[in-house]
């Protein structure tokens, strides 16, 4: 009954981080929560404005789902909200609905989104699918970034301008209408945001322990009232309602699921995505040990809450998880504490709100849209492997040609045909025995005489090795000296699947064919239990088998000596091959 208890609570950390709750502790906490929530607020405001949605919806998603998250997410420091690649991606899944979606209309759809996303990141953490993860490798996840940040940065620009332009469904297209309408930049509006974005410079450079983003908000808001800038035509992000997270319901929209699921899985798999890169890098700074698929379980709780009080969908924020552990945080009640925080400034301070233009939103948005693009990451992805810098290239221009959704997919299937090509070339080579009793490793193409051939295996031997495989047989046969007896060592081998099965067989049936002995060593259990499985065995003599032995080369000595023997009884060759 014990064990039972513990296995249903290890879905509820949260238990476990108030049953060992160190008073001494609840200072740094609060600290911490407060120093985030400072961060937050304008931060979710211009993620809303990237995803196109209220910036309401990303504040309430700053509360309830931050809460929620820090209360069952595996890490105590990561932070869920909203986040830039997120509300990037949400604005394409948006666009891609093909309507123009505003008011109600807009709202259920994205609450529709964030519940999927909720409901399938749940899954993915039952069914412990954190290690699919792996797929979105390091150059994926650079290009993607990289990718965002140009497009993040070129879709505010018409903001930043004053232009009211129609929103384009690719970069390209919304260049251009930039570029064509640069005769109708509203002068005000383009002092306003030009005047956050040196102020953003100058107090990151010069008092960077300041929060920039905040007192330029509050700055701007100023100058609009101040000088009356909105009977100036300077848009304001206007009213935000002082309701506590309104509840809503998403049942409007069950009929559009099908519809929905293909956004609602990149929303996914990018979220998840996030929480692996961000766990690894908190986790090597804090010495936690992050649960990667609890972490899913966490984000998808958080959203699928979120879905139902008028939030936009959340993610783990790099940014404010950095600050969370950089601040001192102790355990995960920071992140309800910065929850709380935000939803007393919401209560409090929301008629205020309306004043923000968004000129000064999209300054912010530029700025942390430029601090996407990291030059020591693109550097690393372009000079580690050849394949890494293709996966690099063609994630981050198809970013820019098609959009961060399309990306993501051809990102990651691109990766994985580099890794399946990779995993199908196993390192076939020859062994020859050298002067102090042992093997050397020469190439399959190295000239031998002798009549015994050895040739080692390694690797993944599964359905994409097949040509490599017969090729190697190729060479053995057609070589200059057919070897009187070949010698197959597997102990470094793994993956097998019913195409080795199928290639194995046709290699016993040529060997039979050319009358060639063909004896298998470094034979482990799990391989010799596939031969007995899939009745290959029956086909191999019982003493053409040499089991893998503990120490090296034992089995592929063993495996020699009976080879000449088995000469030696045909009057073929000298007893050992140290005669020759």
């Amino acid at each position: 009954m014990m064990k039972n208890s513990r296995s249903f609570l290890r879905y509820f950390p949260f238990w476990e981080t108030l049953r060992r709750y160190d008073a001494a502790w609840l200072r740094f906490d609060l600290t911490a929560g407060m120093t985030v929530a400072v961060l937050a607020i304008p931060q979710v405001m211009v993620f809303a404005l990237i995803a196109g949605v209220p910036p309401v919806q990303g504040l309430y998603a700053a509360i309830l789902p931050t809460i929620v998250g820090a209360m069952f997410r595996s890490s105590e420091h990561i932070i869920t909200g909203p986040s830039n690649a997120t509300a990037l991606m949400l604005a394409t899944v948006l666009l891609s609905t093909g309507k123009a979606l505003e008011g109600e209309a807009l709202l259920e759809t994205v609450l529709m989104l964030t519940f999927l996303v909720g409901t399938l990141q749940i899954g993915c953490g039952l069914l412990k699918l954190g290690d699919i993860f792996n797929f979105v490798s390091y150059a994926v996840t650079v290009g993607l970034t990289a990718g965002a940040g140009v497009l993040i940065a070129g879709n505010q620009i018409d903001k930043l301008l004053g232009l009211d332009l129609p929103r384009a469904q690719h970069f390209y297209g919304q260049v251009w209408h930039i570029v064509t309408h640069l005769g109708d930049v509203h002068g005000p509006t383009l002092i306003v945001g030009v005047l956050t974005l040196a102020g953003l410079l100058a107090i990151k450079r010069l008092l960077p322990v300041l929060p920039a983003e905040l007192l330029m908000l509050i700055c701007a808001s100023l100058l609009v009232v101040v000088f009356h800038l909105e009977s100036r035509g300077v848009r304001l992000i206007g009213e935000i309602p002082q309701a506590i997270l309104p509840v809503s319901f998403v049942h409007d929209q069950f009929g559009e699921m099908r519809r929905l699921l293909t956004g609602a899985l990149s929303l996914a798999i990018l979220g998840m995505a996030e929480a692996v890169s961000i766990g690894k890098v908190i986790a090597l700074s804090s010495g936690q040990r992050v649960d990667i698929n609890q972490e899913f379980i966490g984000q998808g709780v958080a959203n699928v809450t979120g879905s139902f009080f008028s939030c936009m969908t959340s993610s783990g924020s790099f940014s404010r998880s950095a600050l969370n552990f950089k601040s001192g945080a102790k355990t995960r009640l920071a992140g309800v504490f910065s929850g709380l925080f935000v939803l007393m400034v919401v209560f409090f301070f929301a008629p205020y709100a309306r004043y923000i233009p968004i000129s000064a939103l999209a300054a912010i948005v530029i700025l942390v849209a430029y601090g996407m693009v990291r030059y020591d990451q693109i550097r690393l992805a372009l000079r580690s492997t050849r394949a890494d810098s293709i996966v690099f290239v063609v994630t981050f221009v198809s970013v820019l040609v098609f959009d961060l959704q399309m990306a993501l997919y051809i990102g990651i299937a691109l990766h994985a045909l580099f890794f399946l090509k990779q995993s199908s070339q196993p390192r076939i080579r020859r062994l020859l025995p050298d002067a102090e009793g042992s093997f050397q490793e020469v190439p399959l193409t190295a000239k031998s005489q002798r009549p015994v051939q050895i040739i080692q295996f390694e690797g993944a031997l599964f359905f994409g090795a097949e040509r490599a495989i017969e090729e190697a047989v190729d060479k053995i046969l057609e070589h200059d000296t057919v070897p009187q007896v070949v010698i197959f060592r597997m102990k470094r081998t793994r993956d097998f699947d019913a195409n080795f099965i199928v290639v194995f067989s046709r290699i016993l049936t040529r060997f039979r064919a050319r009358k060639i002995p063909l004896i298998f060593c470094g034979v482990r259990p799990e391989l010799q239990a596939l031969f007995d499985r899939s009745g290959l065995s029956h086909h191999i003599k019982h003493d053409h088998l040499f089991h893998a032995e503990a120490h090296l080369f034992e089995s592929t000595t063993e495996a020699v000596r009976y080879a000449y023997a088995l000469l030696q009884n045909q009057g073929n060759a000298p007893a050992h091959p140290e005669a020759e």
